[in-house]
């Protein structure tokens, strides 16, 4: 009777309960799998980014720097003054750490290089190349 009437009664909401655990874990872990795989995609275009950017840098500074021995090194102050900003934007660049990108202070070290970059880039009187595009501007510059 009365006893098997409840103890049915009990089954159907544990079944209940089962179902929705169950579905529970099956969402969780099917998230989980979605949610690793997005993160590497959106981790590896990042540093991708971020380490064309850093090589930029480093390709411009080390360019510019041959540029001006080529040109004679003439001892100007605006030449000195690109001189020891390109060769602080080299430094800086070889020394940015594109291995752990969990470090707190890699935003603040891609701020002072993009700062760095876009001074050089007065002194010199070019203008910036855009950090997304690949292909640099011809200007000719005289020291």
């Amino acid at each position: 009777g009365s006893t098997q009437t409840m103890e049915e009664f009990d089954e159907v909401f544990l079944l209940e309960d089962r179902l929705v655990a169950r579905g529970f874990e099956e969402g969780y872990h099917h998230g989980a799998s979605t949610g690793l795989l997005e993160g590497t995609v959106a981790g590896y275009r990042k540093g991708q980014e971020i380490g064309r950017e850093v090589g930029f840098y480093l390709g411009f500074a080390e360019n510019w720097l041959n540029i001006i021995v080529v040109a004679g090194g003439s001892t100007s102050e605006r030449t000195e003054s690109a001189c020891k900003a390109l060769t602080s934007l080299l430094t800086k660049a070889q020394r940015f750490n594109v291995l752990n990108f969990t470090s707190d202070d890699y935003t603040d070290t891609l701020t002072v290089l993009r700062a760095k970059y876009k001074q050089i880039c007065s002194i010199l009187k070019v203008s910036p190349q855009s950090q997304g595009s690949t292909h640099t501007q011809s200007q000719k510059t005289s020291f």
